[in-house]
């Protein structure tokens, strides 16, 4: 790394962790290895130092690229996302320093904001491809959903270990769930032939499902009668009834007793 290369690295460093007014051109300087007439021999002074070394941080890593024809969306998102929300995670210092001085040093805002611009306008493009190659509805706005899932991809990377409440699985895994719920909503509605198609199956399903509770129910039914009908017949039996074949109950013939005659008896 020559010398340039370090004084840019060092002013990143020294930036995120101590801010612009932090970052005395003696503190660069000191940790590049360098003195500070040469930090000034380089770049002339420390505003420029600083703005350069801002833009490179941002924009010297390669970018992950979305494939121009694509095959498989979620999974082509997936390893897109996860290494861009990487990416924004190894500047999140310098990023959250940026952010709060937006109001004294307005125009470092712009360096750390070209990647995401560079990256929505990337995830745009393949969204318009993934329209016209039938993987997403015709009436998606592809810019306005890559700002949506740019936002969730920059929030867990950038203020995801601040609130872990909220994020507690690894960065990785939650991108990877983002854009699995995010091809989901862009993906074109089913025609109403397989709609349909789908509902009679699942029609079909519980039909046959219900069928089998019945045929249960009834089984369950008949064994509860015959015990009944058991219990009854056991009852009878010991009342000195027996159940006739019509299956009403009668008195045993040796059990019933002899009427009385009420008429008065002739005298002789």
């Amino acid at each position: 790394m020559d010398i340039r290369q370090r004084l840019l690295h060092a002013a990143a460093l020294v930036y995120a962790e101590m801010g612009f007014r932090g970052a005395t051109t003696r503190r660069i300087a000191q940790h590049a290895g360098v003195n500070e007439i040469t930090l000034f021999r380089h770049f002339g002074s420390k505003h420029a130092l600083i703005h350069e070394a801002l833009h490179s941080a941002t924009l010297d890593e390669v970018l992950p690229s979305l494939p121009d024809t694509p095959a498989r969306p979620e999974a082509e998102l997936a390893e897109w996302a996860v290494r861009f929300a990487e990416h924004l995670a190894r500047n999140r210092s310098m990023i959250r320093t940026c952010m709060g001085e937006l109001e004294e040093h307005p125009e470092n805002g712009s360096c750390v904001t070209r990647s995401p611009v560079v990256a929505h306008d990337m995830l745009a493009a393949y969204l318009r491809r993934l329209r016209a190659h039938g993987f997403a509805a015709h009436d998606v706005d592809s810019s306005t959903a890559a700002s949506m899932l740019m936002g969730a991809l920059f929030c867990i990377a950038v203020s995801g270990d601040l609130v872990p409440e909220l994020y507690p699985r690894p960065l990785d895994q939650t991108a990877r769930t983002y854009v699995r719920y995010f091809v989901r909503s862009i993906a074109p509605a089913l025609p109403a032939a397989a709609t349909r198609g789908r509902a009679r199956e699942r029609g079909a399903g519980r039909a046959a499902n219900g069928e089998g509770e019945a045929a249960a129910r009834d089984v369950r039914a008949a064994s509860t009668g015959a015990r009944g009908k058991r219990g009854r017949s056991r009852t009878a039996r010991g009342n000195g009834h027996a159940p006739s074949r019509n299956g009403r109950k009668t008195r045993d013939a040796g059990s019933a007793p002899a009427r009385r005659s009420t008429r008065p008896s002739r005298p002789a």
